[in-house]
């Protein structure tokens, strides 16, 4: 795969420029060798509201679209050559939309990273730097403190429902429906969070626990392969099960999630 150089920046809300304190509410990201520009913002305002009572959602809501606004045209503008690649960075791009003055919109200094897809890097960076902090969000940081209790926990039936969540796709948070690296990212934290995976320098393995949850999911003596490839779907009553078990079930799930097949 081809690795693109990309930059970044976060978008804050102050509320009160004197105060110091501020919200990250978006993420632009610029790839100025594939002419790559766009800005994902947050959608949820509930958490600004908590913070500043009394703040005009609605005038925040509409700021924010008016920037997201200006990021599409500049994207346009740049896939049809008419920016100049030097200014194709976010760095660039940010102060060209807003300047650093005492407004209640201000970016942060720039980052910059490799990645083979700038779209999926955006929703990384969203999801660390946004989304996770914002109440009622299925990738709130809430969701991963209920799993992290499970850890201390004897092993029942709530490890069934958080392996058919995570690798099943049931009984979901809607999240972990999303496709691509960031939804093998999020399984992979909350696996581990929950006790079921551990990180190790090689390769993300399966604990003990995890192996024994994975098989009392299914009340079988061997749990079922799991096929990435597949889509990680449960097999059918007319399809072949294939079984494997014990440390070739935790290799096979790390080659799997690992490799993002």
């Amino acid at each position: 795969m081809i690795e693109i150089h990309y930059t970044f920046t976060v978008l804050q809300y102050r509320h009160d420029a004197w105060s110091g304190e501020s919200l990250n509410v978006g993420v632009l990201l610029a790839a100025q060798d594939v002419k790559f520009v766009s800005m994902k913002v947050t959608d949820t305002y509930e958490r600004i509201e908590k913070a500043y009572p009394g703040v005009d959602a609605f005038k925040v809501r509409k700021l924010l679209r008016a920037i997201e606004f200006q990021i599409r045209s500049v994207s346009s503008r740049a896939q049809r050559d008419l920016i100049p690649e030097h200014e194709l960075s976010a760095s660039a791009i940010a102060k060209n939309l807003l300047p650093d003055d005492d407004s209640a919109f201000r970016w942060l200094e720039s980052g910059a990273g490799v990645t083979t897809s700038p779209s999926d890097e955006l929703d990384l960076l969203y999801s660390r730097y946004v989304s996770r902090w914002e109440p009622q969000s299925e990738t709130s940081a809430g969701f991963e403190d209920e799993l992290f209790q499970l850890r201390n926990k004897k092993l029942g039936v709530g490890y069934k429902w958080i392996l058919r969540a995570l690798y099943y796709k049931q009984s979901f948070p809607n999240a972990l429906l999303a496709q691509g690296r960031l939804s093998i990212e999020r399984r992979m934290n909350l696996l581990e969070l929950a006790g079921l995976l551990e990180k190790t320098p090689e390769r993300p393995r399966l604990t003990s626990e995890g192996v024994q949850a994975l098989r009392k999911a299914y009340g079988a003596n061997k749990p079922p392969l799991i096929d990435f490839k597949q889509d990680a779907r449960l097999p059918g009553k007319g399809d072949t099960k294939e079984f494997i078990v014990g440390s070739s079930l935790a290799s096979s799930l790390a080659r799997e999630v690992s490799s993002g097949e």
